[in-house]
């Protein structure tokens, strides 16, 4: 009986050591994970007149793309879909200069790097199928020039075949403290297409949104969300927040779906014109 005890004693004893082994193994591994993550991560500066699609091409999620606040860089710019975790981060190299959770305004435009579409319906940012984890802070997204033309300044996601599936839906975007503009003689028809998931639309101006068609600030149709659209200037000849109005390609997507999950707070409404046109 005595033999009996000493060895469950002895083999609790070793079960034990063995926990506390694999436990310090497990942390160990955890944190050296982390601290290559961290390794990983790089702050990439891109010039005035350098490649910022290169430099987007190039990076890690993780990383931040610092861009000279007053420079243009000149677009299209495709998010493609990378491997990872963390928010690839694009941002002003001033943006430290405007205070978070308040709303920039165009009088700040020297604070904001600038990304611009050369025109041909192009936008200034579009997102390959399923691009995920891009976070823009500090920058304006204009047409090149008053004769550029221009569908949306920012198409995330897609409305055409390519999008049909929930997998193939871009996700997880955050603008913030962004101006979105163009010109008072310009049709532009949309400022942010929002056929995307998990998307926070925070603290910016979009502006000189209007054409005689339909036209909104913001809008989507073809993505699940969520959406926050929190502390903006919102200003389009038509509406200022559209969901639904089209058709949905994603089985089973409709627009009360979409509504459902979207949380708008604190925004500035406003009425656009084109210029030379009557208001509606």
């Amino acid at each position: 009986m005595t033999f009996l005890i000493s060895s469950a004693l002895k083999l609790n004893t070793l079960i034990s050591a063995l926990f506390r082994l694999v436990l310090v193994v497990v942390v160990s591994l955890l944190v050296a994970l982390a601290l290559s993550q961290d390794v990983r991560a790089a702050t990439i500066v891109v010039p005035a007149g350098g490649d910022l699609n290169a430099a987007i091409n190039a990076s890690q999620l993780g990383d931040t793309i610092v861009l000279q606040a007053g420079a243009t860089y000149n677009g299209l710019f495709t998010l493609p879909n990378k491997s990872g975790s963390g928010y690839l981060t694009i941002q002003s190299s001033r943006v430290s200069e405007l205070a978070e959770g308040v709303r920039v305004t165009p009088d700040q435009s020297s604070f904001l790097a600038r990304m611009v579409s050369h025109g041909g319906g192009d936008a200034v940012v579009n997102t390959a199928t399923g691009a995920h984890h891009y976070k823009f802070l500090g920058i304006e997204f204009a047409p090149q020039n008053e004769t550029a033309a221009i569908y949306s300044l920012i198409d995330l996601g897609s409305s055409y075949a390519d999008q049909s599936t929930l997998a193939s839906v871009p996700h997880d975007f955050i603008i913030d403290r962004c101006y979105l503009h163009g010109f008072p003689g310009q049709p532009i028809q949309r400022g942010i297409s929002l056929n995307s998931a998990e998307t926070s639309v925070l603290n910016s101006w979009i502006s000189e949104i209007h054409w005689d068609i339909d036209t909104q600030a913001l809008a989507g149709w073809n993505g699940p969300g969520p959406f926050h659209i929190i502390n903006n200037h919102l200003e389009a000849s038509g509406e200022n927040i559209l969901f639904g109005g089209a058709n949905a390609l994603i089985p089973n997507l409709i627009p009360s779906d979409k509504a459902a999950v979207m949380e708008a707070r604190r925004p500035v409404l406003r009425r656009s014109t084109l210029v030379g046109k009557e208001s509606a």
